[in-house]
């Protein structure tokens, strides 16, 4: 029973290796094997993430060696640069005997940041009479991934062995944190499981997390002047679209008259529903006179997700929502309504 017990506890506090020569236990775990493995992973630095299994058991025939990587004892390589089981040189694994059975604690320490994780393994000798040990995932992807918000899913040839089992079947899940989000916000977690003939499984799970949409262009409209007559026209303001954002737009008129001269201020929206964060009225864009005629001009405005640009000059946060006014002046009509009905 406490054999069943040590085995079952895999996906949660444990992992247990073996090579593709050797044979598994089949020898009972003793009581103070069950304790050890409730000991958690301890992280020593907190500048970035390292988390290491809190207990492993490695399957070794006598006689025969394995390399233990240190990937394979590390829960995600979140930390930039070498990481080591030593600190100088850098020793990405460790040579171990099936003839040294017992416990040993190992340290896993990057090199660029000092940081280091720790955790105990254990060498047993095995047979295959009572298979407890679930396959072994060989090539394990990145535990998080940060990708394009118009990328596709990385494509991984996710392998395992098993020395009682040649053919492991493994399969793959795709969860969606929150399917109605768009792409931008999304979460998802990736989960792939590797089961033997005998019921024992392990797994291996990625968090892919999306970028923010990419930069877009937004031309704003200048100041338009109509004779009376014609009809009230003017440019609106235009996007290129990006493919992770869907964008609303629209506008009010407000009839202004007074001193000779009527025009329509025109206020444009903008709305990024993939990038509106619901913080405040967002970005005013700021009308320019670039020729000096007492107009506003047309020109354009960027972002590049994170901040609204002039050019090279930062206009304020990104929030995904744009407001900009432009006007429609009519200058020889002393009354819209009277001299530009058809226009109004």
């Amino acid at each position: 029973m406490l054999e069943g017990r040590s085995a079952f506890l895999f996906n949660d506090l444990k992992k247990i290796i073996y090579p593709m020569n050797t044979r598994l236990l089949k020898t009972l775990l003793p009581i103070s094997l069950l304790v050890s493995l409730l000991i958690t992973p301890k992280s020593l630095f907190s500048q970035c993430a390292m988390a290491c299994d809190a207990f492993v058991v490695i399957g070794i025939q006598p006689d025969s060696t394995f390399e233990l990587h240190y990937s394979v004892v590390l829960e995600g390589d979140i930390c930039p640069g070498t990481n080591s089981f030593s600190m100088n040189p850098a020793d990405t694994v460790i040579q171990l005997s099936g003839n040294n059975l017992g416990t040993v604690q190992y340290m896993v320490t990057n090199l660029e940041t000092g940081n280091a994780c720790w955790g105990e393994y254990r060498i047993v000798n095995s047979d295959c009479n009572v298979d407890i040990l679930p396959p072994i995932i060989t090539n394990r992807p990145p535990s998080s991934i940060l990708i394009g918000c118009n990328d596709s899913l990385p494509v991984y040839n996710i392998t395992a062995y098993d020395e009682c089992d040649p053919s492991v079947l493994i399969t793959e899940s795709t969860q969606v944190a929150d399917p109605t989000s768009c792409t931008p916000n999304r979460v998802i977690r990736r989960r792939w499981t590797a089961y033997d003939d005998a019921g024992n499984s392990s797994f291996v799970v990625q968090d892919v997390n999306y970028s923010i949409a990419p930069g877009f262009t937004v031309d704003l409209p200048g100041d338009n002047v109509i004779a009376c007559g014609n009809e009230v026209t003017t440019p609106e303001l235009t996007v290129s679209d990006s493919p992770c954002s869907t964008f609303g737009e629209n506008y009010t008129d407000v009839i202004v008259n007074g001193g000779g001269c009527s025009k329509i201020v025109r206020t444009h929206y903008l709305l990024d529903w993939c990038g509106y964060d619901g913080s405040g009225p967002g970005l005013t864009a700021p009308e320019k006179d670039i020729d000096g005629d007492g107009n506003a001009d047309a020109y354009t405005i960027h972002t590049d997700g994170i901040n609204w640009y002039d050019g090279t000059t930062i206009l304020g946060p990104y929030n995904g929502f744009l407001t900009y006014t432009s006007e429609i002046k009519l200058p020889s009509c002393s009354d819209p309504y009277a001299d530009c009905k058809s226009g109004i």
